[in-house]
């Protein structure tokens, strides 16, 4: 039994196969988060060392109203209510107020729908009108719920497990186990864990029968490695995320081990939420069709290429080595022990490989991985050998930086012939490193001047381009455009035929298709169109091009690194990617999905506002109505359903304007908003409906009535102007002809219809008006 243990704790200790899961990053590394939980309003909100926060997806807010200092245990029950506690007691929101029910230091907290249990100097039970209830029993600091609802402890007297039933908590329960653990629970198995600060154990008959370790960390006050999920799980928190009923592990890269896992919590979505030490949040989902892999995996070695050799096994191509994968364990093993820096790889009929080998030049190596034949050109240096191909002819073909190169012969017998491109003088580097083969079996080749194709009566063809296309890096062929890297850093560019000439359409980074670099373009059998650069993967569905049309996966949503290599790209035969990093290696399954809105998800929320300095943050709601001054408004955005793959995840527009602007961080800012009512409408970015929201507020007083401030204006401003008139003598001549005007309208019209008798007229002739001026 000893020997099992000592077994299962060093097998843990290794590099751990590629669990199928997927992780997001929401770095925000100088918080430290000791417990997490979901609100009604479908956010995260975080107990952490310096206060109460609420993480809206993109923004980590601090609830500045909450009456402590620091934050250790968090929860919701029922009624909205939501509980926290910690060092300096335990307070509730109440009405959107906070309560403080207790100012003895909180050590233990569990929340259930109907109250609250805390750990004080005793058990303490706490009801939702905030009655308190001391019980007798002595429990440890970590307490767990269960599957079928018991609360579960380590006792202090007698040291023993315990649990109660929350509907009769006075009646405790106690089971046997040894001494020393900080924590236990029983599963939904009914088998026995308990745990102290760094070790957990699976007790069967009362004796350890597995043992799950951590490294020890600094932070002396987080939690236990065990925590209850959802639908019976429940979890073991360490470096590696352990499922300990349904079989689930979460593993990051080994450099990651540095950052101390603090809390976890799973969502109703079934999303795994990691607080570490110095990272912020983990965001971890199942993904079966996605895997990863670190340079740990396979020697601490950069990868280069993955290919199918032709037993069906996947073969990487590392800076030193060669590596088949074991399907069953899903592990990496050398193929030989011969230090390698490989460039490139194509597998050939009998098991063996060709491959590009930088300071050895081509070689043909044997099933086993072993140079079997050497071939070398005298005017290639051995460092410059790139890319390999076979064309439908089963021709084989070699790129090197100086030409491009045929291969020909037998096994054993091969030698290479060198191929004159179209515009490429004598002794000029052609530069010709990346090779396609078209449908139809055609070579192509992307090089300095170009690019060019070989018909089937071996006639060169370089396309004729209306803007110049030079130094070609990588190409992909997509029907009738082909899509072409360059070297020089700017810009990628999209050629499309008409005619006998290929229009060029370039697509720079400072247009929105960051970053400047492109290391590969290449097309995939569904026709999207993949991106790799020093960022990540950007990937179209090839017939959206935009900027916010391309999804991009990087190092933060999943992928095993940032920095993609050039032939870091390779279709599998089932339509599953694998991608090349310099950290690692990842396999996934693209999903038209990746493109759309998030159809199901509930529209995101205004979760923080700001108006010239006044801020409107929970429990306070954001105005209805904005001052007329206001020359700033800032207004936060949050969703936890936002698209995982779009820069730009959110879409928004202030009505009456109709025209819609993107958010890539879930901030929107305006500037002198004239008064008027408005109405700020966020949706998600991708194909197809989503919900929306819509935030009506209005400016001053909406634009349809005038303030009383503008009406007091306006009537200042009059009186301002009637004394003028009345008192400077410039005005004099039209105040005459004001009066002028007004006394014939009385003279014609007025006293004709009121006073005179029928036929009569009054002649006003040679009187004077107003003592200056003669009729």
């Amino acid at each position: 039994m000893r020997g099992f243990i000592v077994a299962a704790v060093f097998v843990l200790s290794l590099p751990a196969a590629a669990a199928p899961h997927r992780l997001r990053v929401h770095p925000n590394p100088a918080l430290t988060i000791f417990s997490i939980t979901e609100g009604p309003d479908g956010l995260l909100w975080l107990a952490a060392a310096d206060g109460l926060y609420r993480f809206d997806g993109f923004h980590y807010h601090k609830i500045e109203s909450f009456p402590f200092q620091s934050a250790r245990f968090i929860g919701f029950t029922r009624d909205g209510s939501l509980w926290c506690g910690g060092l300096e007691g335990l307070a509730r929101l109440v009405e959107n107020r906070f309560q403080v029910l207790s100012t003895e230091e909180v050590q233990g907290f569990a929340a259930y729908p109907d109250q609250v249990f805390i750990k004080l100097s005793d058990l303490v039970r706490v009801g939702l009108d905030g009655s308190i209830r001391h019980l007798t029993h002595q429990a440890r600091r970590d307490l767990i719920i269960d599957p079928s609802g018991r609360l579960w402890s380590a006792l202090t007297r007698p040291e023993r497990l315990g649990w109660i039933d929350p509907n009769r908590p006075e009646v405790l329960q106690s089971v046997e186990i040894p001494p020393g653990y900080q924590e236990a629970v029983c599963d939904s198995r009914g088998r026995i864990w308990a745990a102290d600060g760094d070790e957990a154990v699976l007790l069967e008959n009362g004796r350890p029968a597995l043992r799950l370790r951590r490294q020890s960390s600094r932070e002396t006050r987080r939690a236990g490695p065990l925590f209850a999920g959802r639908n019976g799980q429940l979890w073991f928190l360490g470096e590696t995320v352990h499922g300990l009923v349904s079989r689930v592990d979460f593993r990051d890269r080994m450099d990651h081990d540095r950052y101390a896992p603090i809390a976890g919590f799973e969502d109703s979505r079934g999303h795994l939420w990691v607080a570490s030490s110095g990272q912020g949040l983990i965001e971890w989902t199942q993904e079966p069709e996605w895997q990863r892999w670190f340079p740990e995996h396979f020697g601490n070695e950069i990868p280069v290429q993955v290919v199918r050799g032709h037993d069906g096994s996947a073969l990487l191509g590392t800076d030193k080595n060669l590596y088949r994968r074991n399907g069953p364990a899903d592990t990496w093993s050398p193929l030989a022990h011969e230090d390698h820096r490989y460039a490139a790889l194509l597998p050939i009929e009998g098991g063996g490989f060709l491959a590009s080998i930088r300071k050895l030049g081509l070689a043909r190596l044997s099933p086993e991985g072993r140079v079997a034949e050497s071939l070398s050109d005298p005017l290639v240096p051995a460092d410059e050998y790139r890319e390999i191909a076979r064309d439908g002819k089963g021709r084989l073909w070699v790129g090197t930086k100086r030409a491009l190169l045929r291969i020909e012969g037998r096994p054993g017998s091969l030698h290479l012939r060198h191929e004159d491109l179209p515009e490429i003088r004598e002794g000029e580097n052609a530069q010709a490193v990346d090779l396609e083969v078209d449908a139809a079996g055609r070579l192509w080749v992307g090089y300095a001047a170009g690019i060019a194709w070989l018909d089937d009566q071996d006639r060169w063809h370089r396309l004729e381009t209306d803007q110049p296309v030079k130094a070609v890096r990588s190409f992909a062929l997509a029907g009738k455009d082909v899509w072409v890297a360059h070297r020089r850093p700017g810009s990628f560019s999209l050629l499309r035929r008409k005619g006998e000439q290929w229009t060029v359409t370039f697509f720079p980074a400072n247009a929105g298709y960051a970053p400047p670099d492109t290391h590969f373009l290449k097309r995939d059998s569904r026709g999207w169109i993949w991106r790799g650069s020093p960022e990540g993967v950007h990937v179209s569905d090839g017939r959206r091009v935009a900027s916010n049309d391309w999804i991009h996966i990087d190092a933060g949503n999943g992928l095993a690194g940032n920095e993609t290599g050039q032939y870091g790209f390779f279709e599998d035969g089932d339509g599953s990617v694998w991608i090349g990093c310099v950290d690692g290696v990842t396999r996934l399954r693209p999903d038209p999905s990746w493109f759309d809105a998030p159809r199901a998800a509930p529209a995101p929320r205004v979760t923080r506002l700001e108006a010239d300095g006044r801020v409107f943050l929970f429990p306070e709601a954001p105005p209805q109505a904005l001052p007329s001054a206001t020359k700033v408004l800032r207004i936060d955005v949050g969703t936890l359903h936002a698209a995982p793959f779009r820069d730009y995840a959110l879409r928004y527009r202030l009505l009456p304007s109709e025209e819609w602007h993107l958010s890539r961080d879930g901030t929107i800012e305006f500037r002198d908003l004239s008064e008027n009512a408005y109405a700020l409408e966020v949706g998600y970015t991708g194909n197809g409906p989503s919900a929306v929201l819509t935030y009506s507020f209005r400016v001053g007083s909406g634009g349809s009535r005038l303030s009383w401030t503008r009406l007091v204006g306006i009537v200042m401003v009059a009186g301002a102007l009637v004394l003028i008139v009345r008192h400077v003598p410039w005005f004099d001549k039209p105040k005459y002809r004001i009066r002028k005007g007004l006394f014939l309208l009385r003279r014609r019209y007025g006293r004709r219809y009121l006073h005179a008798p029928s036929g009569a007229t009054r002649d006003y002739s040679d009187q004077t008006l107003s003592g200056r001026y003669h009729l």
